[in-house]
């Protein structure tokens, strides 16, 4: 099964073995991958902070256990999209996707950031780097699997 890269473990906290992970999808992880390693791994505890999450895995319970993992990224199995709710979408399946103003295309997802309060769109349009907040006003109809967001009027007064 694919697998796709849903966070960053970025450090450690605290001395019990507890991790700091940049998450670029917003999901509860049950049992999940760590990149370069085989075997799966169960998390014990989740608690969202402002900007991070910090989790806990289970049997991991020191921080000299742990420190390996820092700078590495965290997989889960492909997620089908049968599991999202409505107007959510995964990263994996925005980024690569055409943004069209009717038959023109505006430019290609090249990344989605998330600084805390919305996710944002970052872009490539003529060779150029643009950003937009990802807000359901600016599109009209978001076609993850085609990978195409078909834009309103309105996605031009978020463009950056």
């Amino acid at each position: 099964m694919e697998k796709i890269v849903v966070g960053k473990i970025v450090n450690t906290f605290g001395l019990r073995g507890e991790l700091k992970v940049l998450m670029n999808q917003n999901i509860k992880l049950d049992e999940f991958f760590i990149e370069g390693y085989e075997n799966t791994f169960k998390c014990e505890k989740q608690v969202n902070k402002k900007g991070y999450v910090k989790i806990k895995i289970y049997a991991y319970d020191d921080i000299n256990i742990v420190m390996p993992f820092v700078n590495h990224n965290i997989l889960v199995d492909h997620i089908g999209s049968e599991k999202l709710e409505e107007n959510e979408y995964l990263v994996s399946d925005l980024i690569g996707s055409k943004i069209l103003n009717g038959e023109t295309e505006i430019g290609i997802i090249t990344n989605v950031e998330n600084f805390g309060a919305t996710d944002i769109l970052v872009f490539e349009q003529d060779g150029k780097e643009h950003r937009v907040p990802f807000v359901l006003d600016f599109f009209e109809k978001i076609e993850p699997k085609q990978k195409i967001l078909f834009i309103t009027e309105k996605f031009f007064e978020g463009a950056v």
